[in-house]
């Protein structure tokens, strides 16, 4: 059960929380660019505090509220492996009218080792490679398909061939996939 002080935090946690939301999505609406930062920044700041003071109470909050950093992530690491994250996003141009602001989706992927900076590819538009996978999924369950190493390539072509650069022979690749990559077997992927 939770004790009326973790209740109350938990409160004003989520409060915070929904008012940072809200007021990030929605923008600044009246208030200027000055005071709409400086009411992110406090609210960023609030839930901070009380991320903090929750987790200086509970030992299992505090793992689960833990930020995830660069520098953790590296040290979890193996040392002959690399991290290899894809993430499906849209991107954002603030400079542009409001109804156009948000583009299609795309997928890029983020390269991480033990050292030096993380390395991030842009593996272009998302449509395309989703069309491909189902393509690749519904190839898989046919026997009869001739097609299967074709389109294994192409897809290896996609998403492997352009961070071959990056990555050592001898590395291990830790794979974190996003979207429709989730629903496919990297090991079935037929690359050079």
């Amino acid at each position: 059960s939770v004790i009326p002080q973790d209740q109350a935090l938990f409160d004003q946690l989520s409060a915070v929380t929904q008012e940072l939301s809200t007021l990030t999505f929605r923008g600044a609406g009246g208030l200027s660019s000055e005071a709409y930062h400086q009411r992110l920044d406090t609210l960023a700041q609030d839930r901070e505090r009380l991320e903090g003071a929750l987790a200086s109470r509970s030992a299992a909050l505090r793992r689960a509220v833990t930020p995830i950093t660069i520098k953790n992530v590296r040290q979890a690491l193996p040392p002959d492996a690399v991290l290899v994250e894809w993430m499906r996003y849209r991107p954002f141009n603030s400079t542009v009218k409001r109804e156009t602001r948000w583009g299609g989706f795309r997928y890029a992927a983020y390269i991480l080792e033990r050292t030096g900076e993380p390395v991030a590819i842009d593996l272009g538009e998302a449509q395309p490679i989703e069309d491909l996978i189902a393509e690749f999924r519904t190839a898989l369950g046919d026997p009869m398909n001739t097609y299967i190493k074709d389109l294994a390539h192409e897809l290896a072509t996609k998403l492997i061939q352009p961070l071959h650069l990056h990555l050592a022979q001898d590395q291990r690749l830790l794979l974190s996939p996003d979207g429709a990559l989730n629903l496919m077997p990297f090991a079935a992927l037929v690359d050079d």
